[in-house]
């Protein structure tokens, strides 16, 4: 989850609290910014965490934008997550992005929260612990995601997909996790693939 105020405080923090950025951390980050997403996307809307997917131009990215409110009022951390108003795709490079993604996500109102934004360990993270495991989160979905569209299931990858799951487990918006599998079934698929005994 990026949304403003940790688009703020990244450009508020020293910086030698950053963690190292991962290229797919720096990419994702200018999405919004991108192509027609620009003016389709509210700048107050969350963005969340991007996932793999295979097409005929090889490994491209998914990346929702969901509005995100509180109802104990507008300082409060913890919002609630909202039906995506938008779907991005782009490559890891930032490029060739595009918010008019054919995606069918889960059917939801728009005027009832999905759930907390924050999953409750994350919402027990102070900035750093959560930019930390964010980056990390990042590092491993790109490894991850190299293997999957590769069709590889060899040790690196199955570890590479383990730490991805255990990270966007304690990381991921709780009320969005059924749209995430909806952007790119085939990858789940791949991730909770049973490991083949040797």
């Amino acid at each position: 989850m990026t949304g403003v105020i940790l688009f703020v405080a990244l450009l508020a923090s020293p910086a030698g609290a950053q963690p190292p950025r991962a290229a797919l951390s720096v990419a994702v980050q200018y999405v919004r910014y991108a192509g027609d997403c620009a003016k389709t996307v509210a700048i107050e809307h969350s963005q969340s965490f991007p996932v793999p997917v295979k097409t005929d131009k090889g490994l491209r990215y998914l990346v929702m934008f969901y509005p995100a409110w509180s109802s104990d009022g507008a300082a409060a951390l913890n919002k609630d997550a909202y039906p995506p108003s938008a779907v991005a795709r782009f490559d890891g490079d930032g490029g060739e992005v595009t918010c008019r993604a054919p995606v069918s996500l889960p059917k939801a109102s728009f005027l009832k929260p999905l759930g907390p934004q924050l999953s409750p360990e994350a919402a027990k993270m102070t900035y750093d612990e959560y930019s930390e495991r964010s980056e990390r989160l990042f590092a491993a979905l790109e490894r991850a995601a190299g293997a999957f569209v590769a069709g590889k299931r060899d040790a690196p990858a199955r570890e590479a997909a383990a730490e991805f799951q255990a990270l966007f487990a304690a990381l991921a918006e709780p009320g969005l996790k059924a749209h995430y599998r909806a952007l790119s079934p085939d990858f789940w698929a791949w991730l909770e693939a049973p490991e083949k005994k040797d």
